[in-house]
């Protein structure tokens, strides 16, 4: 074998080289039903933040009368709360999803946002309640990056 016959190393710079280096060398990502079953797994994911957004909203009538809330605080609650923190955090869960494992980013996401959702029913007053939200938010926002970048596997 003369060394003009072996073919050079690509520079791989970024995990989208890597992975695309790898699918043109022929590795083997998975099966389709790994795909599949990540699919349904993200797809409950995104119908429990649905759920999760839209619980706030059905219960304010009586969290605002059990938490004696001003209309204002009440206001704050499924909106600025939530929206914020999610936005704010899409940002570095963005980052993390290029640079570490898609699992573990959403796992870490999905374990915080729990934490906060738990954390909502035990709060007794407006600011537990609206860190709890705003944890959900950020919690939540683990899953939309990491969707995305799944998407062009």
């Amino acid at each position: 074998m003369h060394s003009s016959d072996v073919m050079p190393m690509p520079v791989i710079d970024s995990p989208a080289q890597t992975i695309n280096h790898e699918i043109m060398a022929g590795s083997d990502h998975g099966s389709t039903t790994g795909g599949w079953q990540a699919v349904a797994i993200l797809s409950t994911l995104y119908l429990l933040s649905i759920l999760d957004r839209q619980i706030i909203p059905l219960l304010l009538p009586s969290i605002k009368t059990d938490l004696h809330l001003s209309d204002f605080e009440v206001s704050l609650l499924p909106g600025f709360a939530f929206a914020v923190f999610h936005a704010a955090a899409s940002i570095p869960f963005g980052w993390a999803v290029d640079r570490f494992s898609r699992r573990v980013v959403v796992f870490i996401g999905v374990t915080a946002w729990s934490i906060a959702a738990t954390s909502s029913g035990l709060a007794r007053g407006f600011t537990g309640l609206f860190a709890a939200r705003a944890g959900v938010g950020a919690g939540e926002a683990a899953l939309t990056p990491a969707v995305y970048s799944l998407r062009e596997e």
